[in-house]
């Protein structure tokens, strides 16, 4: 598919897209076909750029004009820089991976997409994305959906990494203990950072026990595996809501280097200070839950 002749002449370069949810392997995958030695004997160019969220086009456009091997002037105008960018790619056959587009508006590609139908014959342009409507609107011409692996195939995969070198007897004692273990642990993470509480006798584990269930039934988790009771010992959250948790919690978890600075922080739940003295700051932090710190003089010691 990349390094057939096709029927790019005349027309725009073919854009190959791979598309999965994060943590499939997208960029893996370019990268194995990027670095494969048929694909570089194949192309007289082949440029590999991030593209990443926010999206900004003179930048990149910038990016990919420098791995083409050519200076460019960091204050030229945005139609000088696409003019730069025809004359260097001008009857190159190049490779081009996009990695990690998240941009769905198509007018921010359309001077770019331009500019590279310049080069030879044969060109190719390789997108990774976790929307299929970014595949789309780049006018893919063949969209790879990159596929989940089975849950057998999975815990295959983890075992023989995780039970490398162990005998059968001690590997399927520790399977056993790594399937049930990820509920619990994840119910005492719960309890040590507080979220769990009682004001009666139950014990917190019951307790946190509920909350599990009741996030598993509104669809917060899934791929649920359950043992011969009938309770779920293991599951996955959805890729968008572990996104969602990482955007809400971006205020509670502070890495500090600087000396002499003045902690100010009242959400803060996880710190890590690097040569931090300010001890009078942190201890007033009633929200913090775990503290790493690599100078232990911060407490006076």
């Amino acid at each position: 598919m990349l390094v057939s002749e096709g029927s790019h002449h005349n027309i725009s370069v073919p854009v190959v897209s791979i598309v999965g949810m994060g943590g499939l392997g997208k960029t893996t995958l370019a990268q194995l076909v990027f670095n494969a030695d048929k694909v570089i004997s194949h192309f007289e160019r082949t440029v590999w750029v991030c593209v990443s969220d926010p999206f900004d086009v003179i930048k990149l456009v910038k990016i990919i004009a420098k791995k083409f091997g050519e200076n460019v002037s960091d204050d030229i105008g945005w139609e000088d820089l696409l003019h730069l960018l025809c004359k260097f790619i001008k009857g190159k056959q190049f490779l081009l991976v996009l990695d990690d587009v998240w941009t769905e508006d198509h007018e921010n590609w359309n001077p770019l997409m331009a500019a590279l139908n310049g080069g030879a014959r044969g060109c190719r342009i390789v997108v990774t994305t976790r929307s299929e409507r970014v595949a789309l609107m780049m006018g893919s011409t063949h969209i790879h959906n990159l596929g989940l692996l089975s849950e057998n195939d999975s815990w295959s995969l983890f075992r023989d990494i995780a039970f490398a070198g162990r005998e059968k007897e001690k590997r399927d004692k520790l399977e056993k203990i790594g399937m049930v273990i990820q509920r619990d642990m994840l119910i005492k993470l719960w309890m040590s950072q507080g979220y769990i509480t009682s004001k009666g006798r139950r014990e917190l584990e019951s307790i946190g026990a509920e909350y599990f269930d009741t996030l598993a039934m509104r669809s917060f988790f899934q791929d649920f595996e359950k043992d011969s009771d009938g309770i779920i010992f293991r599951c996955k959250m959805h890729d968008l809501l572990h996104d969602l948790a990482q955007i809400l919690t971006q205020n509670e978890c502070i890495f500090i280097f600087m000396e002499n600075n003045e902690f100010m922080g009242s959400k803060v739940r996880h710190l890590t200070a690097w040569e931090f003295r300010d001890a009078n700051s942190i201890c007033s932090a009633n929200n913090i839950r775990t503290l790493r710190t690599r100078d232990v003089s911060i407490f006076g010691y």
